[in-house]
């Protein structure tokens, strides 16, 4: 026991997050305005805020499964701003819909019709708050034909995303029964049976299949590997530990938010930070939100295949596996155990990928932002600072080490799997084009030829 509490890799994020330089000298060479005249990205930032506060009002009517179902609408949203954007202005390969015809087309009245016409779709309850925000986006658009025809190409756009989803599975919900015995997982008394097992089956948005960038399986839980780990856990993880310190206790609770809330503030303090035009907004809001939501559905599909225990379970057995010294009968995790499997680690991977379309899309290095933490479970007026956006990627995954949620080598496997995801993302979705270029979903290629005799038809 001795021998691997010494071996205990507690790191303090303290010492990790350091204040990033000032100005916007570090961003991407890539992050340059095209030769096009294009209004400032104020407008994708704010809908982003408004898509947040849309779902966090509606989230109780949502069902146990609110969480994925809002990296959904995010994505919805985003994507439907940035095919409306680069229909007018084609510089980008849309992800799905490409509306030719348009370019005169006003991109900020696209941009808001479209985010307002998913959201609207979604959530019909919310249509005076929603009414309200296009009005106000509208309002900086001179009135006009170039304003009517943007607001057209948006409303379409809108229609066309959200029915390309209509059928994707997430609507769909299963019953989980855990496979039984040492080493699979039980659900903690605080937060009861998993409601996400179907989320696995939700047709993803940019990977070929849910399991493409799965990881290889949990280590053997009668390895040393593993009892290093869980002698970590027990350590440090516990409502109560003689090693963590008041810091990590602090990061443990500030990763108890809404994840899809506090990515999203992440994002919007990032785009803030290093302001940018509507059309550079767009697409890395739509890269964010798409990363987001292929995180949510790789992680699951990777819980479900493996259905690894979560350390308290695995403490209160360590005697079975050969570690009597690590049992203990009432052990307990600082943060209530989410109510799913271990392995991956949704907030390692989530984070990973959305650090990466970040980075892409601003530089690794940007003016420091405070991100905050707005739920009750958090610790009143602690902050995380940094201008280093992957400090933001290690405050995710260490603080689910601190609150004795997930292993170690689980957060290290899944901070690779989030990067794949996200580096995957940037690959497959709104990269350089041509005019007239294939689209990712050729069905949904409209001229406007085509849709004035469709609707003649």
């Amino acid at each position: 026991m001795k021998r691997l509490l010494d071996s205990l890799r507690v790191v303090g994020l303290v010492s990790i997050l350091v204040m990033g330089t000032s100005g916007g000298s570090a961003r991407a060479d890539h992050n340059k305005s095209p030769r096009h005249s294009v209004p400032d990205g104020r407008t994708v930032i704010d809908w982003n805020l408004t898509g947040v506060t849309t779902f966090l009002h509606v989230a109780p009517t949502l069902g146990a499964r609110a969480v994925p179902l809002e990296s959904r609408s995010m994505a919805m949203m985003h994507v439907a701003m940035a095919d409306a954007v680069f229909s007018i202005h084609p510089v980008y390969k849309p992800y799905a819909v490409r509306l030719r015809g348009h370019g005169s087309a006003d991109q900020l009245a696209a941009a808001a019709a479209a985010a307002h016409g998913v959201l609207v779709r979604l959530f019909p309850s919310e249509q005076a708050a929603l009414d309200a925000a296009l009005a106000n986006s509208l309002s900086q658009v001179p009135d006009g034909r170039r304003k009517e025809e943007g607001i057209a190409v948006g409303v379409e756009v809108a229609a066309l995303i959200v029915a390309l989803r209509a059928n994707d599975g997430s609507n769909v919900g299963l019953p989980y029964t855990p496979p039984v015995g040492l080493g699979f997982w039980q659900p903690d008394p605080r937060t009861g049976a998993s409601p996400f097992l179907s989320w696995k089956d939700v047709t993803p948005w940019t990977l070929e299949s849910a399991d493409e960038f799965r990881v290889g399986p949990p280590p053997s839980i009668y390895g040393e590997l593993f009892a290093s780990d869980l002698a970590e856990m027990k350590a440090i993880g516990g409502t109560t530990s003689s090693i963590r310190t008041t810091e990590q206790t602090n990061i443990a609770k500030f990763v108890t938010d809404n994840p899809v809330a506090q990515y999203n503030r992440l994002a919007r303090l990032v785009a803030e930070a290093v302001p940018s035009d509507l059309e550079i907004t767009a697409r890395a809001f739509a890269h964010v939100s798409l990363s987001m939501a292929d995180a949510f559905i790789s992680s699951f599909e990777g819980k479900f295949t493996y259905h690894f225990w979560r350390p308290w379970t695995a403490v209160r057995n360590a005697a079975a596996i050969g570690h009597p010294e690590l049992a203990d009968a009432s052990w307990l995790s600082l943060i209530p155990t989410p109510p799913h499997p271990e392995y991956p680690a949704n907030h390692a991977v989530q984070s990973a990928a959305i650090v990466t379309a970040l980075k892409h899309a601003y530089g690794e290095d940007i003016p420091p932002v405070t991100l905050t933490c707005a739920a009750a479970s958090c610790t009143p007026g602690f902050t995380v600072t940094s201008g280093h956006l992957d400090d933001f990627r290690a405050l995710f995954g260490l603080a689910r080490i601190y609150g004795g949620i997930h292993y170690r080598h689980t957060i290290d496997l899944s901070w690779d799997q989030g990067e794949a995801i996200g580096e995957n993302v940037i690959s497959t979705s709104y990269t350089h084009s041509a005019v007239g270029s294939v689209m990712t979903h050729p069905a949904l290629l409209l001229t406007r030829e085509n849709r004035t005799r469709q609707s003649r038809g």
